[in-house]
């Protein structure tokens, strides 16, 4: 079962809230990589899939 993790977008800045009450303030532009990497579902905020392009 993956962590739930509510996100707040602030600006440039997303703060994750854990379950836990765990917290975490990151790049937006990094919400989705994180989320991945540490196999949370986040509960507000869509990570579009990306593919791997190879050339």
């Amino acid at each position: 079962m993956k962590p739930k993790a509510k996100v707040e977008v602030k600006g440039k800045l997303a703060l994750i809230t854990l379950e836990n009450r765990g917290q975490a303030l990151v790049p937006l532009e990094e919400l989705c990589n994180i989320a991945r990497r540490f196999g949370l579902e986040l509960e507000n905020y869509e990570c579009e899939e990306t593919t791997l392009k190879t050339q």
